[in-house]
């Protein structure tokens, strides 16, 4: 049969009569061949509190192997012919099989936006959060159901893929997850509700199989769904379910709300952390890889909260909104944003001015301050500057900064410290501290405080004197692990021409003979017993060196060997907070740190007036400015010890 309608055009669109309206969607079910869908469009006004339900359509993963699941289907609206992608016509056409009242007045970000019209876009985006709180349910599509998995094992797989599949999880997901009042996932005809999911998540077993619809299946334990997910994809699934009950919960609480521009600080820090909400189970925040359009990694927190001064405008370029919002953070947070920007190796934009986070990135290495990390190097925070910028010049930050000091030497990061290789270079670099460091510490001290930013964790308070004994076991354990790593490849390294075995085997003997030498003299020197005895080093390798052999073979890595030295999880798990994806560096006057790992040798460390922690910069050549490299720790200086120097010796830096 032929139908007599027109292609929906952009005229279609009648514009809406308020700031506060919205466009429903009304679905009906033909069997008018080709129809199938038949949609209406009606405005309503949210001041009127309508009831209607939401739709979240692109949790889903469409099969690979389909072409069907790439082509757009058509559909009525409004008596005029549209195109919807699969995903979104499977989602209406299964709910409104499964009940009409499902989508009989439902918002559509596709169809119920004119995503033509940038000013209602920007309008309608800035309602995003009003417009998941009133819905009386969003409705999750997982796609079509295998006939062969249980419901909550494809909710399993498909939230441990929301991470990767940057193709089909943008930023409003997680969003609209995080805001609906009752969140239900579908796969196909089969539903289970979030709430359902996540109460009985911790107690698998006994597995609510009964709340699916028309299917019942047997209880099911936590060893079923593990086999059938994979143990890392039901572990990762576990934490994004548990991260989001609790981001429900706080947007329940209104904490996303509770910051106002009269607090201060507090205000621009809840923008902050608003935003790096998308995080990965390795506590890396991902915020690039879940935006399609990278402004929405920042549009869609603004939604989720009130914050009047930063307005969703899609006129703007993607450079010119995160220029807007880091200039927005680092006025009112006194360069609180400057400890939240990636280090540079991992920058996808390289048009934005270095002082500026990239949010179309991968947020690494962590923030300090999200392991407790929070540092007072300038004193109080927001009393010492209020930070100023020129209009005439958005790329330049110009601030008032005391140089402290010019790096020296570089060592390794966390990856190198689980080759084996770093070790060396750590006891390389303290051998060429002074004895005493500058807070009074022996070097063997300075060093490990160093090494985990002065802090055991989550928690705010520095490590006490007890932790010497974690330290001590901890430093053994990663010795034992750089002796053995060495030690086989030189036995078992392949021999050269000359028979005298491969170059690489006497480097390696006679690093780790030297390392066990410079620790030898450290300790004596400073009186010390921190480092490991080489003796002992010795002693334990003849003896035991093939079960650490046999250890290291299972898990590549020293956190292999922790078993045998149950001691060092304290300080190792410490060390995996702060120094992934950073070195550990030494200035020419004797300080020791840690920063993201772009860090050179011959970079400047200074502390911006207002700033809670030193920065790294490198100055542009053939330029007075400068470009940042990253935030710091400076072992000595974090609590505000330069804080009188700073008043009066700060100049004027431009960075870039």
């Amino acid at each position: 049969m032929t139908i007599e309608a027109s292609e929906w055009t952009s005229s279609d669109w009648a514009p809406l009569p308020t700031l506060h309206s919205i466009r429903l969607l009304r679905v009906t079910l033909t069997d008018e061949v080709p129809i199938e869908l038949d949609i209406s469009l009606r405005v309503v006004d949210l001041n009127d509190n309508p009831t209607y339900n939401c739709l979240s359509y692109t949790w889903g993963n469409p099969l690979m192997n389909d072409t069907n699941h790439y082509a757009d289907h058509r559909v009525l609206c409004n008596n005029k012919w549209t195109y919807v992608g699969y995903n979104l016509f499977e989602a209406l056409r299964t709910l409104t099989e499964l009940d009409a009242q499902h989508t009989a007045d439902i918002w559509v970000d596709k169809l119920s936006i004119n995503q033509l019209d940038v000013e209602e876009r920007s309008s309608q985006v800035r309602m995003m959060g009003r417009i998941y709180r009133g819905a009386t349910n969003v409705l999750a599509w997982l796609g079509p159901a295998d006939e062969d998995t249980a419901i909550a094992v494809q909710v399993i797989e498909t939230l441990s893929q929301a991470n990767i599949d940057n193709d089909k999880i943008h930023a409003w997901v997680l969003q609209e997850g995080w805001l609906a009042a009752n969140l239900h996932f579908y796969c196909g005809n089969y539903h289970i509700s979030f709430d359902t999911m996540a109460d009985h998540h911790w107690n698998m077993h006994h597995m609510p199989w009964d709340h699916w619809h028309g299917r019942q299946r047997p209880s099911s334990d936590l060893a079923r769904l593990q086999r059938e997910t994979g143990n890392e994809t039901y572990i990762y699934a576990r934490s994004q379910i548990n991260s989001i009950k609790n981001h429900r919960r706080m947007v329940r609480n209104a904490d996303l709300k509770k910051a106002k521009p009269g607090d201060g600080l507090l205000y621009p820090l809840n923008i902050i952390g608003s935003i790096e909400m998308f995080q990965d189970h390795s506590g890396a925040s991902n915020r690039g890889r879940f935006a399609t359009d990278p402004r929405d990694m920042i549009f869609s927190t603004l939604s989720m909260s009130n914050y009047p001064h930063l307005i969703p405008d899609y006129s703007q370029s993607v450079r010119d909104t995160f220029t807007h919002i880091a200039k927005y953070v680092e006025e009112k947070s006194c360069f609180f944003g400057m400890g939240h920007i990636e280090d540079h190796s991992f920058r996808v934009r390289h048009d934005l001015p270095s002082w500026m986070a990239d949010y179309t990135s991968v947020l690494r290495p962590s923030p300090f301050s999200s392991k407790g990390g929070f540092y007072r190097a300038s004193g109080e925070l927001g009393e010492v500057l209020k930070v100023v910028f020129d209009d005439t010049a958005n790329d330049i930050l110009a601030v008032k900064a005391l140089h402290i000091d010019t790096v020296a030497q570089v060592e390794g990061t966390w990856a190198d410290l689980m080759a084996g290789d770093a070790i060396a270079g750590y006891i390389d670099l303290v051998n060429k501290m002074p004895v005493t460091y500058k807070n009074g510490e022996n070097r063997a001290e300075a060093l490990w405080r160093t090494l985990i930013a002065g802090r055991p964790g989550n928690g705010p308070r520095p490590p006490d004197s007890s932790w010497t004994a974690f330290v001590r076991e901890a430093l053994f354990m990663l010795v034992i692990y750089s002796v053995t790593k060495s030690m086989y490849a030189a036995e078992f390294a392949p021999p050269t021409d000359t028979g005298t075995g491969h170059p690489r085997s006497l480097k390696d003997v006679l690093r780790i003979q030297t390392m066990l030498n410079k620790m030898r003299a450290i300790s004596a020197t400073d009186g010390t017993d921190v480092f490991p005895d080489p003796d002992a080093v010795n002693d334990f390798y003849s003896q035991q060196h093939q079960q650490v052999e046999d250890a290291i073979a299972m898990q590549d890595e020293p956190g292999s060997l922790l078993n045998m030295f149950p001691g060092a999880w304290e300080y190792y798990d410490a060390l995996r907070n702060f120094l992934p994806y950073r070195r550990l560096f030494r200035t020419k006057s004797g300080y020791i740190g840690i920063a993201g790992q772009s860090l050179q040798a011959g970079d400047e460390v200074v502390l911006a007036q207002g700033s809670g922690q030193p920065w790294i910069v490198r100055h542009r050549p053939d330029s007075e400015r400068y470009r940042f490299v990253a935030a710091a720790f400076l072992h000595g200086i974090m609590n505000g010890e330069l804080v009188e120097d700073l008043k009066e010796n700060a100049v004027r830096m431009e960075l870039d």
